[in-house]
């Protein structure tokens, strides 16, 4: 049984996305290891750290101690501008500055008890490499993703402003990656990099030199999802059920499933979302 220290900064039961993520491997890794999680959100911003009572209910072992890091005023300041939606960028200010509050609580924690790894969990995007890192012991990052730029492709059906908003992140996305000192040290120091998406682990490996394995963070456990692809056969009246899951705004460019779905002869179908 392997001691681990997790760093899972969204982390919930009854939450989808990063938050299940996370869950879902302390639960599995937790059967077999003893885990120290750090948190700072099991709501929907930094700090709201009340994990509701089914944490307790579905908390399958007592393998895992969960500690939540609450930001410090500093980083709570920085982070109201983002809460009120008047300049959303200002999270990764506050968040570099609550993952430098984690990398000290840690570096206390292992005074005192001692650890085989250091895994930097979630969030996916890899703009934010945190402090763990710095700490000698054995370290895994990932799976992250968000390397790669949206294809131009895809601009054509954006408004004017949400054009803009594509070119300008697609150009802050290329420097972060390719001039971002602190990132590249990370990457570097690394034992094991997990790559969310092949594209990913290709961009990596090209330019920073470094391997990486392939493992989706959102790996699916239901087998009669997973079993293999099969064709089936529909009757005149039968209807297709479609499910989109996600936010609706043009980063997840729904508008395109819907412009596909115009331009197809396939009236008996039904789009939820």
């Amino acid at each position: 049984m392997k001691k681990i220290i997790v760093l899972a900064y969204q982390i919930s039961p009854i939450r989808g996305s990063e938050y299940s993520v996370a869950w879902n491997y302390v639960s599995e890794m937790s059967k077999e290891n003893e885990l120290v999680v750090f948190y700072g959100a099991s709501g929907d911003h930094m700090g709201d750290l009340d994990l509701p009572k089914e944490a307790l209910i579905t908390k399958p072992h007592s393998n895992f101690r969960l500690i939540g890091i609450k930001p410090n005023v500093f980083a709570r300041t920085v982070n109201l501008l983002n809460k009120s939606g008047l300049f959303t960028f200002s999270f990764y200010v506050a968040y570099r500055i609550w993952q430098w509050q984690v990398y000290n609580r840690v570096n206390l924690l292992i005074k005192n008890e001692q650890f085989d790894i250091i895994h930097f969990l979630n969030p996916i995007g890899y703009r934010e490499p945190g402090y763990l890192w710095k700490i000698d012991l054995p370290y895994i990052w990932g799976p992250i993703s968000g390397i790669s730029n949206r294809p131009k492709q895809l601009i054509k059906k954006l408004t004017i402003i949400e054009k803009l908003f594509f070119i300008f992140r697609n150009m802050i996305n290329t420097l972060q990656f390719k001039y971002n000192i602190r990132l590249k040290k990370a990457i570097q120091r690394t034992d094991l990099l997990l790559t969310a998406t092949t594209e990913n682990q290709k961009l990596i490996e090209e330019y920073y030199h470094k391997q990486s394995i392939y493992l989706p963070e959102n790996a699916i456990t239901n087998s009669s999802i997973i079993n293999p692809l099969r064709t089936i056969n529909l009757n005149q009246n039968d209807i297709i059920k479609i499910l989109w899951i996600g936010r609706i705004d043009a980063n997840k460019s729904l508008i395109i499933l819907i412009e596909a779905l115009s331009r197809i002869n396939l009236g008996n179908y039904h789009l939820h979302m």
